[in-house]
């Protein structure tokens, strides 16, 4: 469950919606600060802060009534004992009690709806008195920030360790007196466990916060400690910062850099389409191992003009370079904010100022005169152009813009710009479809590629030949029945209506006019083989018998079993003849054996000549051992 007040959807998917990069992949915008708006204990925090306005209300009124009554009271002594002087007085010291007692309902962590904000409040909070435990004190002076410790202080290196290491932190332990280096991460560990705001906040955030002050730390050593390492370039030789010749550890297998835009050329576009300076740091060898695009012509809604910086890549993604590429710009004056270093700076709304101030509440935008076929490189930031007015922005001002975080070498023509007046609007295809390919279906009201539309036979109950006209339709709405195609509704839905049935026992499509009915199971069939395979499954579900004397079917229950004498001959030989079981009907039974053709004997019913001794002629002429193989197999 999320405890945050969104407006609507469409405010959550302005936060937390799912993004696609220039590369494919997806990923969901603002995923720690997700963490936080999840948290049971940020819910609390945050009633705990609507208490703490409604108190403030309070006070301010009381305070306010009471400084009134003071001074009228001062003015006449007749009321220095009022009881209602003494109501608001009460209130007075009451409300001030409650806010001392409750020192973190100063601060609302769901009010933060980025990370650089959530970032700055929570830094702040770890440097507030009003959050230490007890026996801490202000004993860690780390990047001109004074931490908690109960345990450990720094001395006037301020951290930094005299070897140079630059994820470790130099410190003074109190119990020992003596002088010891740490891990940063493990450090700031004990910082937060040092501050009450910590301690029911979730891990995600915890985690994030230490990688943040981790990475900050490198930085810091860095620029304190190996300023001479690389050096800053600003200039126009974007050529040099997307050539594999110049970025260290480029090859062809793999971009170190982890961009796409790689000698493709498509740097023109910062040189011919807007005002923009390249930004690049390189080793002792003139390799470039961070580089970054620096927009120097940015307004805001206000008029404000800023000087921005895209975001960074660097060697194998290092954020410390890129930290430090940040850094040395902001050293020698060059920008005003950029975009954020690390978790969320594929946001093109995630830039700060050079404080770390979150500037997501700024709409910028900047001059940008690209033209339709013109050399376009893909843009994190400024990715929404008014093509009217040559003006690219970093958020979407209305909904017909044109989208330039496009892979694409060159600016294409996207549909709603584009001439279709020789084109027809397929709402089938949902595009439009060439007018010379395209022909224009009654039945859907739609238009459809030519080569998708047949000549279908159309139902038509009225008339004696329910098939006499056909029309154009859509392939996917008819059926090939006998090589010709009939019109059977949307997507083939509605064949009963439009005169097509199913043979009930093959399932093969068959129109009215040639399928058979049989009365029996009232149910249509393609050819007669259908109806009497079935009408025979009619038959056996009911527990009926066929009768091959009669050739019909009969009812269990009025048939008998009888051996039919068959007149088998195969050569001379006797054994070619014999009994085959069959079924007659009790009425037919008894007029055979009327007409001497049939007769009981030792228990069944045979169909046969009789003789004068009233057996079956042939039954006398056969063996013992014939009889009971054949009769007793049949």
């Amino acid at each position: 469950m999320i405890y945050y007040n969104f407006k609507n959807y469409e405010e959550f998917k302005q936060l937390f919606g799912i993004i696609e990069h220039g590369n494919g992949v997806k990923s969901r915008k603002n995923k720690i600060l997700l963490a936080l708006y999840k948290d049971r204990s940020a819910l609390k925090r945050h009633i705990k802060h609507l208490e703490y306005l409604s108190a403030a209300e309070m006070y301010y009124r009381a305070a306010t009534r009471c400084r009134r009554s003071r001074e009228y009271a001062s003015r006449d002594p007749r009321y220095k004992n009022h009881r209602r002087w003494r109501n608001i007085a009460r209130m007075y010291d009451l409300m001030n009690d409650r806010l001392c007692l409750n020192p973190g309902a100063l601060y609302d962590l769901l009010d933060c709806t980025d990370l650089p904000s959530l970032k700055g409040c929570l830094f702040k909070n770890l440097t507030d008195i009003a959050y230490r435990k007890s026996g801490c004190h202000r004993n860690l002076h780390l990047m001109k920030r004074e931490y908690f410790s109960d345990k450990f202080e720094t001395d006037h290196f301020e951290g930094l360790c005299e070897d140079g290491t630059c994820n470790a932190i130099r410190y003074r332990s109190l119990e020992k007196g003596q002088v010891f280096k740490m891990k940063a991460g493990k450090m700031f560990n004990h910082i937060l466990s040092c501050c009450t705001l910590m301690d029911d906040m979730p891990e995600q955030i915890k985690r994030w916060l230490s990688e943040e002050f981790v990475a900050d730390w490198i930085q810091y050593v860095t620029e304190e400690t190996r300023k001479g390492e690389y050096t800053l370039h600003v200039d126009d030789n974007f050529g040099a910062i997307y050539s594999s010749e110049r970025c260290l550890g480029y090859d062809v297998d793999s971009d170190c850099f982890g961009s796409c835009m790689v000698d493709d050329y498509q740097h023109h576009f910062y040189e011919e389409s807007v005002q923009a300076k390249a930004a690049y740091l390189t080793d002792c060898n003139d390799m470039i191992v961070a580089r970054c695009i620096l927009f120097t012509d940015v307004y805001d809604e206000e008029g404000n003009r800023w000087r921005l910086a895209e975001r960074q890549y660097s060697y194998e993604s290092d954020l410390a370079i890129q930290r430090q590429l940040i850094g040395m710009l902001i050293r020698d004056g060059h920008i005003d904010g950029y975009k954020r270093v690390g978790a969320s700076c594929h946001d093109n709304q995630a830039f700060v100022d050079n404080e770390g101030n979150s500037l997501s509440d700024k709409k910028f935008r900047i001059r940008c005169t690209i033209e339709y076929g013109d050399t376009l490189s893909y843009q994190d930031s400024f990715r929404w152009l008014d093509k009217d007015e040559h003006v690219a922005y970093n958020y979407q001002p209305f909904s017909e813009m044109v989208d330039l975080a496009d892979t694409s070498s060159e600016l294409e023509r996207p549909d709603w710009d584009k001439d279709h007046s020789d084109e027809c609007w397929s709402d089938y295809h949902d595009c439009y479809i060439p007018e010379c390919e395209a022909e224009y279906v009654e039945s859907r009201e739609d238009y459809f590629y030519d080569n998708e539309v047949v000549d279908a036979h159309m139902w038509n109950s009225g008339n004696d030949s329910h098939y006499l006209n056909t029309e154009r339709c859509f392939m996917e709405d008819c059926l090939q029945i006998g090589g010709q195609y009939y019109y059977a509704g949307e997507d083939c839905e509605d064949c009963e209506e439009n005169g097509i049935r199913r043979c009930a026992y093959c399932g093969e499509y068959i129109t009215v006019d040639n399928c058979l009915e049989s009365e029996l199971t009232e149910s249509r069939y393609c050819c007669w083989f259908c109806r009497k395979c079935g009408e025979a499954g009619y038959h056996r579900r009911r527990g009926d018998v066929f009768s091959g004397f009669e050739d019909k079917w009969l009812s269990r229950d009025d048939a008998v079993e009888v051996y039919v004498w068959i007149d088998g001959f195969v050569g001379n030989d006797i054994f070619g003849y014999e009994y085959k079981s069959d079924f007659v009907s009790d009425e037919k039974f008894d007029e055979l054996i009327v007409k001497k053709n049939a007769t009981y004997h030792n228990g069944m019913a045979f169909i046969d000549d009789i003789g004068f001794d009233g057996q079956p002629v042939h039954l006398s002429q056969l063996s013992d051992l014939y009889l009971s193989v054949n009769v007793d197999a049949a």
